[in-house]
């Protein structure tokens, strides 16, 4: 190919341009139609919104990549507001420490983003998050004041986006929540001009975090297409998404015509039959393939009754175990929880940690919550905060102190 064009999807449009023999072109926006007209004979590297993604990282002894895909759904399932069979999970190469970078998002979400560049007449050979392709550097932290919204990376495969009008709260959470991981500099990338930078380097000098600024001559994704000209930190294109799979689903519907065919023929001596034949055949096959997952993730297994029960038992024992006090956290968080006006949107407890999602009016009562909850004597993190509709969605982590 003669080289590659990166489209950065938004939300009413996209933008675009185009790496060839002469370098970075301009930044361009339109259409995805637009965006194709463009790409003829080029490489199509598409840069997804961060802010409808979770970018986490898990640890698991598994070293087979395939074993180790069917087990990372159920190893951070704690951390999921949703059925893990209605999300895409990709994973990134295994970091120096055993952590294996993990994206989640919602499979009907990733379904509809590939079927309007379909529509459009684009193809993309690689889907990243955008907070990803911020430039990276040892001990340092990124972030991205753009028009579009903020973007943090805090790691090789990690970062997040960040509300404008909350960006001095969310960094000030940020760096508490990484203790000894914080950053010693804070590099920001200011595309707005618009005093925002202010408010992050007051958040970030608070901890002790020197600040640089820096504009963006080139533009936003100038900026970010200049970060992904070598290995990716993480393709969003994996499992049923993955390029070998797009390029199968092309000859699907041949594919059904020959089953239609058959279907056809098969009619002749008699639906009823043939229905409950494929059906008993269909089920039986499931089965079969449920307890084959769970022997390939696990080849010591000798007995199996119930596979999903079985899988997420031994998932458990690897990552340590339980404990109890469900009880005791409830009663000793609730109080608090009911003075900041909060709405419980659900509960979780594993591991002798409880984790509240909750709605608050604001986030001042969500710090103010946290610090009471600490006066009591329990360990509080905010595991996530976001402004939404003129509510606060956050979810919180609540143990005993040690």
């Amino acid at each position: 190919m003669a080289g590659t064009i990166y489209i950065r999807l938004e939300e009413h449009e996209a933008a675009w341009l185009v790496h060839g023999v002469d370098g970075l072109g301009r930044e361009q926006r339109g259409s995805l139609e637009d965006a194709a007209r463009a790409s003829a004979g080029l490489r199509v590297l598409v840069l997804a919104p961060t802010a409808h993604l979770l970018l986490t990282h898990t640890t698991l002894p598994l070293q087979n990549r395939h074993k180790l895909r069917l087990a990372v759904p159920y190893a951070i399932e704690d951390q999921l507001s949703d059925d893990v069979e209605n999300l895409h999970f990709a994973l990134g190469m295994r970091q120096e420490g055993g952590a294996v970078p993990v994206a989640v998002m919602a499979r009907a979400r990733l379904q509809a983003w590939l079927a309007g560049l379909a529509a459009a007449g684009l193809q993309a050979n690689a889907l990243v998050p955008d907070a990803l392709a911020l430039p990276l550097a040892p001990a340092e932290w990124s972030l991205l004041l753009g028009h579009e919204g903020v973007l943090l990376r805090t790691g090789h495969a990690r970062g997040l986006a960040l509300e404008l009008n909350d960006i001095d709260m969310l960094l000030d959470i940020a760096l508490q929540q990484a203790g000894e991981d914080r950053p010693t500099r804070l590099r920001v990338f200011d595309a707005r001009g618009d005093g925002s930078v202010e408010r992050a380097a007051r958040a970030a000098e608070v901890h002790g975090v020197a600040v640089s600024v820096e504009t963006c001559p080139h533009g936003e994704l100038g900026l970010l297409a200049r970060q992904l000209s070598g290995p990716l930190p993480l393709d969003l294109l994996q499992g049923e998404f993955s390029r070998r799979e797009q390029l199968g689903k092309l000859w699907r519907p041949w594919r059904s015509a020959a089953a239609l065919l058959g279907a056809a023929l098969a009619l002749q001596v008699g639906m009823a039959t043939y229905d409950h034949v494929q059906l008993s055949r269909e089920a039986e096959h499931l089965s079969q393939r449920i307890e084959e997952v769970y022997r390939r993730a696990f080849p010591d297994a000798r007995n199996v009754v119930d596979p999903r029960k079985q899988m997420e038992d031994r998932l458990a024992a690897l990552r340590g175990g339980g404990g109890d006090g469900f009880t005791t956290l409830l009663a000793g968080a609730a109080p608090m929880v009911n003075a900041a006006g909060a709405e419980v949107a659900g509960l979780r407890y594993k591991d002798g940690v409880l984790d509240m999602d909750l709605h608050l009016a604001d986030l001042q009562r969500l710090d103010k919550l946290k610090q009471d909850l600490a006066g009591k004597g329990l360990g509080v993190d905010i595991q996530t905060a976001s402004s939404r509709a003129g509510k606060v969605e956050a979810r919180l982590q609540i143990r005993e102190a040690r």
